[in-house]
């Protein structure tokens, strides 16, 4: 009967449990859910999201919901506009986690250091503060300033970290299978059990490699510089993991043999920041890196 009535959120809500939502957000269904809070008698959130009949707890749930997925596309000013609609009494409950650090091992889950030695943000900050990143990013190249390399480098990192590659991947999912690697190329909406829309995995990587792309081509520290390219390479190896046929097997021993096509930035990191110190460093730390070098 909802859904015959053009409403999608009291439809899915009626036959799912509320953390089906948050597996593949549809704009659609949050934005009618929204709109129901806002009814006089919302009598359907209240005994579906938890039986909290403080409706401010679940526009903010709802609100968060939307505001980690905007981001998760690429949306931060999006993001921003959304979550800022969260009382801020509620604002003041949200998670918070830490999106900006630097990472160049490859887990998804690290000892609660990462966090605790590092600012740790709500979402709503977090996406706040890619979009001051951006506009400090321009207002430095408009006086020719190189520090705008730093913060378009901050913003590939979180980037990077928030996808399904990175430790923060929750920032923008709520659900992470790690059963996933194996079946990439057939995502990036996996089949779950419990969802009317399956499970959508933040595998697209192109705005955290935009972002390093544009730190390479305005800094002028070859450190900074070798660790964008550092980062791209990890982007462009994800991507090709991400392509049919790729013959790769997670956990597999052996190093997977990129085409050339997916190794650019390691061929950029090896010829031109070879010297670099971040790059003896980390062929020393990196099996894949070492390998490539010596090809």
């Amino acid at each position: 009967v909802y859904a015959r009535n053009e409403h999608p959120g009291k439809a899915i809500l009626a036959a799912y449990p509320p953390e089906a939502l948050g597996y593949n957000p549809d704009l659609a269904v949050l934005d009618d859910l929204l709109k129901a809070s806002e009814e006089d008698n919302p009598i359907l959130l209240e005994k579906t999201m938890g039986g909290d009949s403080n409706l401010n707890n679940v526009r903010a749930r709802l609100l968060e919901i939307k505001g980690a997925y905007l981001l998760g596309q690429g949306q931060p000013e999006a993001a921003v506009a959304t979550m800022r609609k969260i009382t801020p009494t509620e604002q003041v409950k949200m998670k918070r986690f830490s999106a900006f650090n630097e990472v160049m091992i490859e887990r998804v889950h690290f000892p609660g250091q990462i966090v605790a030695d590092s600012l740790a943000m709500t979402r709503l900050q977090i996406a706040e503060r890619i979009v001051d990143n951006d506009f400090q990013a321009k207002a430095a190249l408009a006086v020719n300033d190189p520090s705008a390399a730093r913060y378009y480098y901050q913003n590939g990192l979180a980037y990077y970290n928030m996808s399904y590659f990175g430790y923060a991947w929750n920032v923008t999912d709520f659900y992470r299978s790690g059963y996933n690697w194996l079946r990439l190329p057939l995502g990036p909406v996996f089949p779950l059990k419990g969802s009317p829309s399956g499970n959508r995995e933040n595998t697209d990587l192109s705005v955290a490699l935009d972002y390093f792309e544009k730190t390479m081509a305005v800094s002028n520290d070859p450190e900074l510089s070798a660790k964008a390219a550092f980062m791209a390479a990890r982007c462009q190896q994800k991507m090709w993991f991400l392509q049919a046929g790729n013959g790769y097997k997670f956990g597999s021993p052996l190093i997977p043999v990129l085409p050339p096509a997916y190794r650019g930035y390691y061929d950029v990191l090896q010829v031109k920041y070879g010297k670099t110190d971040f790059y003896i460093q980390m062929v020393k730390e990196c099996k894949w890196l070492g390998e490539y070098s010596k090809s």
